[in-house]
């Protein structure tokens, strides 16, 4: 081996190890992303699952199986608790089938997660106008009213309370 190749060699390997002189990255570069793409696999799969899961909820609920697809929502909203989708579908689900007290923790959970839903605020203000707490269901109505102006809905609710 000539001299300069051999000097050229011992600096590569010197300042830069022999992954860097045969032009490789580390390999511990290798396994992070290869984790990282693992990783978002996971979730990618876990998203997907989850909503195929949501829509079968919702069409048990369309076919008339209550009771399946409150099953299915209450999973998903175990699994998934910040999911405000989720547990507003299931907090209709329980205020339609006669559990107002069920619906209005549910409800709850979801405003404390996203306090900015109106349609959770108009749900939880027709909850409690029927328990005649109207107090309480004026202030969630007109929350409502405030986070989407442009709802007439919400408007003639607030406007039936006597």
């Amino acid at each position: 081996m000539n001299g300069c190749l051999r000097l050229a060699l011992l600096a590569s390997i010197l300042f830069g190890g022999c992954a860097a002189w045969r032009g490789q990255r580390p390999a511990t570069d290798v396994a992070v992303e290869r984790q990282q793409r693992a990783a978002d696999a996971v979730r990618t799969f876990e998203e997907q699952r989850d909503g195929a899961q949501f829509q079968a909820a919702l069409d048990r609920w369309a076919a008339g199986d209550i009771a399946g697809c409150e099953g299915r929502l209450r999973a998903l909203a175990a699994r998934r608790p910040a999911d405000g989708a989720v547990r507003l579908r299931l907090a209709e689900l329980l205020w339609s089938r006669g559990a107002p007290g069920e619906a209005e923790a549910e409800l709850q959970a979801v405003l404390a997660v996203l306090p900015a839903s109106a349609e959770a605020h108009h749900m939880l203000g027709m909850i409690l106008s029927e328990q005649a707490r109207l107090a309480e269901a004026r202030s969630h109505l007109s929350r409502a009213i405030e986070l989407a102006p442009q709802c007439d809905d919400y408007r003639a609710t607030l406007a039936s309370l006597p």
